[in-house]
C-alpha cells in the first residue's frame, strides 16, 4: 500500500464524525490528482462578496466596509465571513491563531477527547506532503515518499524506493469516541487552513462543530470563515462555509 505521488487528501468536515466512531468503513483516506482550478492561483480581493442566501445560510448582518458579514443557519448555526490583511512581520499562522484559541473556547473539552491522552486516539493520521502516519485499532501505517512500513495485527510488511519530495498540505487528524480535531495547512505560496472541532458531546451552548475555513493569496488579503454547529453530522453549516470562502477567492471547496 503506497500513496504515490499525488497530494494525500483526507475526507474531513462534518464527515469526521464518522472517522471517530471506528466502526467498519468509518474511516476513508483516498488520493486523487490536483485539477487545473485547484492549482489555479487564488484571488485578491478588496471586499467581500455576501449573497442573500447560500444553501442552508441567511446573511443577517453585513459591515458598512464590505470586510465582513454574518450568517445564521439550521438550529442556531451561525457564520461569520472576515477579510483580513497580513500585517508586515505576522504570518498567516499568526494571524489564524485567535480562531483556532476560539474555537478551543467554545469546545474546551473537545481536544482532550479527541486525543484521548498522548498517542492514544483511536484515530490518528498526520501528514506532511508525502509523509504520513496513520493510527487505527490494530493498523499502523507510516510512509515516507515512497517508503512505507504497514503493521497489521503484528504483521510488518516494508517497501522500498526513493522519492523526491512535494509540496502537499499538511494534515493532522485526531479522533476518538466521537470527538475529533482536525488541521489542514497548505504549502507553497497561498494561505489554505482549516480548522475543525467536532464532538458527539455537546459543549455548554450546545456546539458540537466549530472552526474556520482560510484563503487567499500569500501577500493577503485572506478570506477566513468561523464557523458554529449545533447540529449532529447531518449539519451542512461548515460546507456551506467553505463554499463561501471559494465564492470569493476561488479554488475547489
Amino acid at each position: 500500500m503506497i500513496l504515490t505521488h499525488t497530494r494525500l487528501i483526507l475526507c474531513v468536515g462534518l464527515a469526521v464524525i464518522a472517522l471517530s466512531g471506528c466502526g467498519g468503513d468509518g474511516v476513508r483516506i483516498t488520493q486523487r490528482e490536483r485539477t487545473t482550478e485547484e492549482g489555479s492561483p487564488l484571488r485578491a480581493i478588496s471586499a467581500l462578496n455576501c449573497p442573500d442566501h447560500h444553501g442552508s445560510l441567511t446573511r443577517v448582518e453585513t459591515s458598512a466596509d464590505g470586510l465582513s458579514c454574518g450568517y445564521s443557519g439550521p438550529r442556531g448555526g451561525r457564520v461569520t465571513l472576515q477579510l483580513l490583511s497580513l500585517p508586515p512581520g505576522q504570518s498567516p499562522e499568526d494571524v489564524l491563531a485567535p480562531f483556532e484559541a476560539e474555537a478551543q473556547t467554545l469546545m474546551p473539552d473537545t481536544p482532550a477527547r479527541a486525543s484521548a491522552g498522548n498517542d492514544g486516539a483511536a484515530v490518528s493520521v498526520q501528514s506532511d506532503g508525502e509523509n504520513a502516519r496513520v493510527r487505527l485499532p490494530g493498523v499502523s501505517i507510516d510512509q515516507g515518499g515512497e517508503r512505507a512500513s504497514i503493521e497489521i495485527g503484528g504483521i510488518r510488511i516494508r517497501t522500498d524506493a526513493p522519492s523526491a519530495p512535494t509540496d502537499g498540505d499538511v494534515v493532522s487528524v485526531s479522533a476518538n469516541e466521537g470527538a475529533a480535531e482536525v488541521r489542514t495547512r497548505g504549502r507553497g505560496g497561498e494561505v489554505r487552513a482549516t480548522y475543525i472541532l467536532t464532538d458527539d458531546v455537546a459543549s455548554d451552548e450546545g456546539w458540537r462543530t466549530v472552526g474556520y475555513e482560510a484563503r487567499g493569496p500569500g501577500a493577503g488579503p485572506i478570506v477566513v470563515a468561523i464557523f458554529r454547529s449545533k447540529g449532529g453530522d447531518e449539519d451542512t453549516t461548515a460546507d456551506a462555509a467553505r463554499e463561501l470562502v471559494t465564492l470569493n477567492v476561488g479554488g475547489l471547496p
